[in-house]
């Protein structure tokens, strides 16, 4: 008869101590260590990359006065021992050596192979973020982590075994350092653990962050649980020691587990249930481990025939595996004497993969196909996320939908079919629908619920069947927004109305270019070919750029007259001058009848102080008072000159806007000199060395008191980095001009 031996762990995480922080060992003893974790390693390999590796951090030191080279040693042990190969432990070693020890790549692949080199190459690039703004560098390193992850898991792996070091000697670094370190991995790395389905990870690295995040609490719960630990080993065993005769008695092999919720565990659990200590940790917790998944059926009979299941508090992971791949099957009982016993059950395979989820499903990919193992249809929400654009926006939702799918409490809903779909607790009909498909939410037209018709908002509740109905014509409006619960349905509305409100706006300007064109009686473009040469002729990079300067005023009817080709004069004809305008607001004392033109320097509007150099043949030319080219010449030529302005008359001002890499810059800065009562009379868009751009504005005014008015509006748009009248501080590449009349 086959025996069913007992196995309690009383302590996980970090009260297990692990294998800690090792001094630096030599060559021969760190050999021999990882030999001893994975027989099956290469050597010579990983002596190779121990030389290097020791070459590169010599002279390093670390925060705690050990040198630096014992953390890639503490990193490359944990890889060894989660069975990742003799590359990855290579390349564990190596993590540091291209940012930190002046190695290149090229001199890795040369050492090494592409193999390795690519491990190397993929950890330092996520190194090496210089984005200056802390939320948008978690955003854009969340988002390498996932093409990583794409790519070859073992990236993830190492990624979290430097974490844990690291987070394992957090205390030498400075107080605002260890709170940002353990923040973040609260943040990222112990959810991503979770979603990996590396159990292992992740309750050492939560329970590493509650430490330093909120010392008092932590050492709370640790005495608390101290203080019932020998009252709970003797209830555990009490229960298992029945179970585990049964089951051996019905021929199932395998184990009993007194299974142990981690500090921070119970802790969130007394947060999100407003529950005691007592209340969380009464619950008896025992995990079954089988060596098949018929004995965890016969087992889960086995102990419904024991103890009374509870209602409504079973779950079978098995016949539907979580999205990270966790399988077991939940339930809970009642004894006789009225203990509650949260029970698992699942085979030793299944057991491997939730404590050590990814990592476990390379080795055994590994094992059993002499391939590599890469993210596929386990990890689609990695595809499904990285569908967002590149904007820094979306990268905010990305990591804010990986936020909720990583949330504990779900509810399972099922389709039409009879197929269970988890969802996140709160989740409404339309967020079904988007889980479903993108597509399928994007046209979603109505909900049925258990058979019953409901709005969109509707939360959705465990069990309920849903039933999503479609039409071609329905489409997201700004109010779907407040019908969703989850990040991800969010992202993909504000795509789809980011995206209509783009192709509303290109129409637009389409329409008013081939309305231009007609009255101007020149060729309608009829090809792509023909959009195209219209674009580059008016100096624009892009058809859309040019349809979106013409939605927003930025390029008129004039620009498009003076594509005619112009009429050579005949001979007998003189050429026509240049004839200037008559003084227009401007009082030129006792001169009459003379032409006056605005200087291009200056370019002078009422309010300015002005002056006026008279030339003959060419009238006179108003200057304001502070220009460099005042009072040049002659001093008889300058006149003074003031302003006679008629309420309500116009004059175009030219501003100099420098902006950022902001998409909708364009749209929000004629929304705001329209919302200060000017005009846009034309742009033109020169590009700045560093990336960002400078725009030149015709903007429609009054005078001085309005231009600055409309420069307050400006300065404060999002993106916008300096505003002022004249020309640009620093000079740009031309990429397109727009100058309206």
């Amino acid at each position: 008869m086959p025996m069913f031996p007992l196995r309690c762990l009383w302590v996980r995480g970090t009260e297990l101590g692990l294998w800690g922080r090792p001094m630096t060992l030599s060559s021969d003893a760190f050999i021999a260590g990882v030999r001893d974790l994975d027989p099956s390693l290469d050597t010579v390999i990983l002596g190779r990359a121990f030389d290097m590796a020791s070459a590169a951090h010599r002279d390093q030191m670390r925060a705690s006065g050990e040198a630096y080279f014992s953390h890639p040693q503490a990193v490359a042990l944990t890889v060894a021992r989660l069975g990742q190969g003799s590359d990855a432990v290579a390349a564990a070693l190596l993590h540091d050596v291209v940012e930190d020890g002046g190695v290149t790549i090229d001199n890795v692949r040369r050492a090494f192979g592409p193999g390795i080199a690519t491990l190397v190459a993929a950890l330092s690039k996520m190194s090496a973020l210089e984005t200056p703004q802390r939320e948008a560098r978690q955003a854009e390193y969340f988002r390498r982590l996932l093409l990583a992850l794409g790519e070859d898991v073992r990236v993830i792996v190492i990624k979290l075994a430097d974490r844990l070091h690291n987070m394992q000697t957090l205390s030498f670094l400075a107080p605002d350092r260890q709170r940002s370190i353990a923040t973040e991995t609260l943040d990222i790395y112990a959810p991503l653990a979770h979603r990996l389905g590396m159990g292992w990870f992740r309750v050492q690295l939560e329970d590493l962050a509650f430490k330093e995040l909120d010392p008092a609490s932590y050492q709370q719960m640790k005495e608390r649980v101290a203080a019932r630990r020998e009252e709970r080993e003797s209830m555990v065993e009490g229960l298992a020691a029945p179970l585990a005769a049964m089951l051996t008695a019905e021929g199932i092999c395998g184990q009993v587990v007194g299974r142990v919720k981690h500090f921070y565990g119970i802790y969130r659990k007394m947060k999100l249930n407003g529950k005691s200590f007592d209340e969380i940790f009464d619950l008896v917790g025992l995990r079954v481990i089988t060596q098949s998944v018929e004995d965890c059926y016969r087992a889960l009979g086995l102990a419904h025939t024991m103890w009374a299941p509870v209602e409504g508090r079973f779950k079978d992971y098995i016949a539907v595996p979580k999205p990270n791949m966790y399988q077991s099957i939940h339930t809970t009982v009642k004894t006789e004497e009225g203990v509650t016993v949260e029970l698992q059950i699942r085979t030793s395979v299944m057991d491997t993969i939730a404590e050590f989820g990814v990592a476990a499903h390379w080795r055994y990919h590994l094992e059993q196909t002499g391939k590599r193992y890469v993210a596929k249809e386990h990890f689609r929400w990695i595809r499904q996320l990285l569908e967002s654009e590149t904007a820094e926006d979306a990268r905010r939702d990305l990591l804010g939908a990986f936020r909720d799918g990583t949330r504990d409490a779900e509810v399972m809903v099922l389709t039409p079919r009879g197929k269970l779909i988890p969802m996140r607790a709160g989740s409404t009909a339309l967020d079904f629908a988007f889980s479903l498909h993108s597509d399928i939410g994007l046209h979603c037209a109505g909900a049925r619920v258990n058979g019953k018709a409901v709005t969109l908002d509707h939360v959705l509740s465990s069990g309920d069947q849903v039933e999503i109905l479609t039409s071609p014509a329905a489409h997201p409006t700004p109010g779907w927004l407040t019908r969703v619960a989850g990040t991800s349905a969010r992202q993909k509305i504000r795509r789809y109305l980011r995206r209509a409100e783009r192709e509303r706006l290109q129409a637009s300007g389409r329409t008013l270019l081939l309305r231009y064109l007609r009255k101007e009686k020149l060729p309608l473009p009829k090809t792509g070919i023909a959009w195209d040469e219209l674009a580059q002729t008016l100096q624009y990079p892009t058809v859309t750029e040019l349809l979106h300067a013409a939605a927003i005023g930025a390029v008129s009817r004039s620009h498009l007259a003076a594509l005619r080709p112009k009429e050579e004069p005949s001979p007998s004809q003189e050429p026509l001058r240049d004839i200037p305008h008559e003084a227009r607001g401007i009082r030129l004392g006792d001169l009459r009848g003379i032409a006056v033109r605005f200087a291009e320097c200056c370019r002078p509007i009422p309010g300015d102080r002005i002056t006026a150099m008279v030339t003959r043949g060419r009238g006179a030319s108003i200057h304001r008072v502070d220009c460099s080219n005042a009072f040049r010449g002659d001093a008889e030529r300058w006149i003074t000159v003031e302003w006679d302005v008629a309420h309500g008359e116009t004059f175009s001002a030219h501003l100099a806007v420098l902006v950022g890499q902001r998409r909708t810059v364009l749209g929000d800065m004629e929304a705001a000199i329209q919302g200060a009562g000017a005009r846009l009379g034309g742009i033109e868009i020169t590009s700045d060395i560093d990336g960002s751009r400078w725009l030149q504005l015709v903007v429609v005014v009054t005078g001085t008191q309005h231009v600055d008015a409309v420069l307050t509006a400006i300065r404060k748009l999002p993106g916008v980095l300096e505003a002022a009248r004249g020309r640009p501080t620093r000079p740009g590449r031309r990429v397109q001009r727009a100058i309206q009349s």
